[in-house]
């Protein structure tokens, strides 16, 4: 968001907006070769599925504060809500969950927040690895600030964890 609220006048018969023209031809130049045909890997033991998926998209608004939200949440992550599927063949269960949130308030753009939480899970017989990342994004007039997470498991003991910031000037922006 703008670091401040902006007001935008325009003057009747003085104001002017340059776009670019779209040329047609330029892409008619082009030959672009088919896209490929997404098909299913195929193993020799099929797949199972554990854990049926889920979608949510959702739009709220906190009628107390007026903070709007909205979420994108799915279980099966970037697979698509595919939830928790084996592969028989190997025996490995994967499972993605991601959720994505975004806040701001109408009247203060700089309480905006992006925020985004994901969990791989790899499993088989004896062993189980998990991802879990976190990232946040938020704003002042001068920076914008960038906070991730990384955590990697190896059953339930943490194996490696680490931390960024990053506080990037805005430059105008």
């Amino acid at each position: 968001p703008s670091p401040e609220p902006v007001t935008l006048t325009l003057a009747s018969g003085r104001s002017q907006l340059h776009l670019p023209l779209y040329d047609a031809s330029v892409l008619a130049e082009r030959a672009f070769a088919e896209p490929p045909v997404n098909t299913p890997v195929r193993t020799k033991g099929g797949m199972t599925t554990i854990r049926e998926g889920s979608m949510e998209r959702s739009v709220k608004m906190d009628m107390t504060t007026g903070e709007q939200i909205t979420r994108f949440y799915i279980d099966g992550g970037v697979f698509g809500p595919v939830g928790a599927r084996r592969i028989e063949e190997t025996g490995t269960t994967i499972s993605s969950i991601s959720d994505r949130v975004y806040r701001i308030h109408p009247d203060d753009q700089l309480c905006a927040k992006a925020t985004m939480d994901q969990e791989c899970i790899f499993e088989r017989e004896t062993w189980k690895v998990k991802i879990k990342t976190t990232a946040s994004m938020t704003a002042d007039k001068t920076y914008f600030y960038l906070d991730a997470t990384v955590t990697c498991f190896d059953g339930d003991e943490t194996f490696h964890d680490v931390t960024w910031q990053h506080k990037i000037s805005r430059k105008g922006m």
